[in-house]
């Protein structure tokens, strides 16, 4: 709507100095920041500056009384036509601060020629922003959000927001948020899981100083221990913590930057310090966790490390301080928002920080999903970064696509369910649940199967994920290393998968109902009917691993219920392989010779193996030599066929 100019305001002359002071900076896209009191109108409004209109300008604004429109951004909106900033801006006012931001201004000068023309031209060269610009914004909405998602500090953290109420979930992350530097390794494998592990295990905390208690004892074992620590007791001790701890995600996302330089105070930081940032941006993807999207990030610069400095070193970037690198990225952030106004500088970061290791194939894995050519055009633009391995976050269920370690050896091991299961409610966190994303082809398949099974699931009991549901003799091998093969399967080096009489397949770290089958008769007929090898072969060609590994006891032909699970196994990885699976070491750990009825110990046996095998980090060595000499647990031999 149309809103009057002011002819007058107390906020008039303060807004035109500092645009006097800051107004090539401001056309540039740098957000201004005027600080006034804690008083007056909140609000977040985007308003068009006509030149050719003095009496009123155009604001994204609905109210039957105009009279109620925020005073000091109509005073803003006032003092940018006087100083003859036309075009569009984003106006806030949030508890006394007031921040301007350019979405496409036009400067009048002497001459209507545009900027950065030389002598006989008359279109605007394309910049290198434009270009960068133009690469990443045909990455669509629904793809950042995605990436926001697999930020490590949210796969990871996102799982305690039920356990929490929201405020003391945004006082748990912003304190997470504030030590994460000079860590032991990288944050998503050396920070993150360890206090998800920590959490886990502990009672949810009633105040800050109790969850000051819970976390003391993992900073003491991190470097600089004591400066740690010290800022850990620093803002759970304060008032602002405090707060927070009793607020709600409303509150919180309506006051977003007033706690940005309340939280600077309190940590005797500067506002633009990386750890306030970088604790602000935690703050800011707890909220959007919560399902708040309209808090004012736009002034809170991007958090600069190492990580973010090489990259926009190697666009070929002139940079000679960190200052360079934020408005970079600040001027990339304001072009981006033109084409799409919900992108943030938490989308930003984000995407910067999962790409900036990559090389050009790593690009494109990570880009297969969206476009298949923007892998190929980011890289372009940068020839000289050469990258180096890095996980891919992009997609849950292809996060490991390029190793950690090796991207060489992506290993994915299968074993059967069983008849002892114990419906405890216990939950994994992160869960790792199939998808469509797995089974492109054949997801229908195996829903059918599932939907055919519905009678003997007891859909009144808690839920379990699967490695904790089954309590056979295979399982109980796991048991004593239960912990260090969860932490394994979390962080995805490898993948293991439960071939089940009622689910047909499932990730173990799926939450299931318990129930009550067997892979026999009837329900073996009923899962091959349903073509579950197509379905497992469907699984392998998606993920492309380089290592499967199986672990039945019975023989490779439909026999025995034993027998049934490795049919389906062998059956899947065959046609795998004829499809073009690329598999350099593929197989089957089974039972030679020994056990039986009635203790059955070639299951644990094969447990074992597969312990020890996890042990051996699933090197090829381990395998060839079972595979040439088999191996004897107690009087079970165990071989390994290769497929």
């Amino acid at each position: 709507m149309e809103i009057p100019c002011s002819t007058w305001s107390n906020f008039l002359e303060e807004i035109e100095d500092a645009l006097l002071e800051n107004r090539d900076t401001l056309l540039l896209g740098t957000p201004l920041t005027i600080r006034f009191s804690p008083k007056g109108y909140n609000g977040r409004i985007r308003v068009n500056i006509d030149r050719a209109n003095s009496a009123t300008f155009w604001a994204d604004w609905e109210s039957p009384d105009p009279t109620r429109f925020p005073a000091r951004i109509k005073a803003a909106a006032s003092a940018l036509f006087r100083q003859g900033c036309f075009g569009e801006y984003l106006i806030s006012h949030e508890t006394g601060i007031l921040t301007i931001q350019s979405l496409g201004s036009i400067n009048v000068s002497k001459t209507d020629e545009p900027r950065n023309t030389k002598v006989g031209q008359t279109e605007k060269p394309i910049l290198q922003e434009d270009k960068l610009v133009d690469i990443i914004s045909n990455i669509p909405w629904d793809a950042w959000q995605r990436i926001v998602a697999n930020e490590p500090e949210w796969q990871l953290m996102q799982p305690f927001l039920p356990r929490y109420r929201f405020g003391a979930f945004a006082v748990l992350m912003l304190t997470t948020g504030l030590n994460d530097y000079q860590l032991k390794g990288k944050a998503d494998e050396a920070y993150w899981p360890q206090i998800c592990a920590l959490l886990e295990k502990s009672k949810t905390p009633e105040s800050p100083p109790e969850l000051g208690n819970l976390l003391e004892p993992l900073y003491q074992k991190e470097r600089l221990a004591t400066n740690k620590i010290e800022r850990l007791e620093r803002f759970l001790g304060s008032s602002l913590a405090s707060n927070l701890w009793e607020s709600s995600a409303q509150k919180i996302s309506a006051e977003f930057l007033s706690y940005w330089y309340k939280l600077a105070e309190v940590m005797h930081q500067q506002p633009q310090d990386k750890t306030i940032v970088f604790a602000m941006k935690c703050l800011g993807i707890s909220l959007l966790m919560a399902g708040e999207f309209q808090f004012n990030f736009g002034q809170i610069p991007i958090p600069v490390d190492s990580r973010v400095e090489k990259f926009t070193k190697s666009l070929g970037i002139q940079i000679n301080s960190t200052e360079d690198i934020r408005n970079f990225w600040s001027k990339i952030l304001i072009l981006l928002k033109r084409k799409d106004p919900r992108i943030t500088m938490i989308h930003l970061d984000s995407l910067i920080w999962q790409i900036a290791s990559l090389d050009k194939d790593e690009l494109q894995e990570y880009f297969m999903d969206l476009n298949p050519q923007l892998g190929n055009r980011l890289a372009s633009f940068s020839p000289s970064k050469k990258g180096i391995n890095s996980p891919t976050i992009l997609d849950p269920y292809r996060a490991n696509k390029v190793e950690k370690k090796d991207k060489n050896n992506k290993v994915i091991c299968f074993i059967p369910c069983c008849k002892s299961k114990d419906a405890s409610g216990e939950i994994i966190k992160p869960e790792r649940i199939l998808s469509s994303r797995d089974l492109p082809n054949t997801w229908n398949d195996l829903l059918e199967g599932r939907e055919g099974m519905q009678d003997i699931i007891e859909t009144d009991k808690s839920k379990t994920t699967a490695i904790k549901l089954y309590t056979g003799k295979l399982y109980s091998s796991l048991i004593p290393y239960m912990d260090d093969i969860i932490e394994s399967l979390k962080s995805k080096q490898f993948r293991l998968i439960i071939i089940s009489a009622g689910y047909g397949i499932i990730d173990a770290l799926e939450p299931i109902y318990i129930y009550n089958a067997e892979m026999k008769g009837r329900t073996a007929s009923h899962w091959s009917h349903k073509n579950l090898q197509n379905v497992i072969a469907d699984l392998l060609l998606q993920e492309k691993p380089t290592r499967v590994y199986g672990f039945f006891a019975g023989e490779r032909y439909w026999s025995s219920s034993a027998s049934n699970y490795r049919y389906f196994f062998t059956e899947g990885l065959k046609t795998a392989l004829s499809k073009g699976l690329d598999a350099q070491l593929a197989g089957c750990f089974y039972r030679v010779e020994g056990g039986g009825y009635p203790d059955f110990k070639e299951l644990k046996s094969l447990g074992s193996t597969f312990v020890d095998l996890m042990k051996s980090n699933f090197t090829d060595s381990y395998v060839n030599d079972i595979s040439e000499n088999c191996r004897n647990y107690g009087n079970v031999k165990i071989g390994f066929q290769k497929i």
